[in-house]
């Protein structure tokens, strides 16, 4: 069996040996760190593309919204433009109502001074052969 003075020499080469074991572990830790901070850096990197993309694409749906909205009054104009004319055909369509109620009270007088001097030819021609008969 080993003396006291042996296992205290074994313990502290061992305690020794860990030690570097533990330093070694540091450095490979602080490797890994260093590893994720790249890795995130990159990824940051990627993410911050991404958003500068999305700008770019709600800018160009801003572009579009602003289009839209012209659009949008340029077709307010034209309903305006079509109001105005349906006005227009209204105002018009009186006024044939108007001249068609006219020539419909012409007419019938027209109608009842030939019915009139229908009468009274065919009266004159009776007369007339009454008269001779």
């Amino acid at each position: 069996m080993p003396t006291l003075d042996e296992r205290v020499a074994l313990l502290k080469e061992q305690v020794k040996q860990q030690g570097g074991d533990v330093g070694e572990l540091r450095t490979l830790v602080v490797q890994l760190d260093a590893k994720v901070d790249r890795r995130i850096d990159g990824l940051d990197g990627r993410f911050d593309a991404i958003d500068r993309r999305f700008e770019a694409v709600d800018r160009r749906f801003d572009a579009i919204d602003r289009r839209f909205e012209a659009i949008d009054q340029r077709f307010a104009t034209i309903d305006q433009r079509f109001a105005a004319i349906d006005q227009r055909f209204a105002a018009i369509d009186r006024r044939f109502h108007d001249l068609d109620q006219k020539l419909s009270r012409q007419f019938l007088w027209t109608m009842g001074v030939l019915m009139t001097v229908l009468v009274s030819v065919i009266g004159t021609l009776l007369g007339v052969v009454l008269t001779l008969g």
